[in-house]
């Protein structure tokens, strides 16, 4: 949660957000809405979610920042199904104690497609390079 201000808002808006609808407004409603994806009681649990992001566009004018991106995210499900989920990604940021806060993450899906069985048969269960053992 450091990567965001105390009083920061998560929302998804538009017409295809099912199932990431929603707002969260602070640290402690964030971290709800994220944990979430990771429930292990869920009937499918969250295997893999990769965003990578393109396209952007980064306006700061003093200590306050906004940015405009295109997102593309794999997700991989424990029971073999998978996704392939687009989405528009408008952040805003403010500089705190020298350090850049998110303080808004506004997504906006632009589509989510079904991915064929078996689309990603072998992804990794731990990463060498975030271990910090490893550094």
């Amino acid at each position: 949660m450091e990567l965001y201000a105390e009083d920061a808002v998560w929302e998804a808006v538009g017409e295809c957000t099912t199932g990431h609808a929603g707002r969260a407004v602070g640290h402690a409603e964030v971290r709800d809405h994220f944990a979430r994806f990771w429930n292990e009681q869920s009937d499918q649990v969250l295997a893999l979610s990769a965003h990578y992001v393109t396209s952007e566009q980064i306006f700061v004018q003093d200590d306050e920042a906004e940015g405009l991106w295109i997102h593309l995210e794999p997700l991989l499900f424990s029971d073999g199904t998978a996704l392939l989920r687009s989405s528009r990604m408008s952040n805003a940021f403010r500089l705190e104690d020298g350090d850049w806060r998110i303080t808004r993450s506004r997504t906006e899906t632009v589509f989510v497609a079904p991915l064929p069985s078996g689309f990603a048969s072998d992804f990794p269960t731990e990463s060498v390079l975030l271990d910090p053992a490893t550094q």
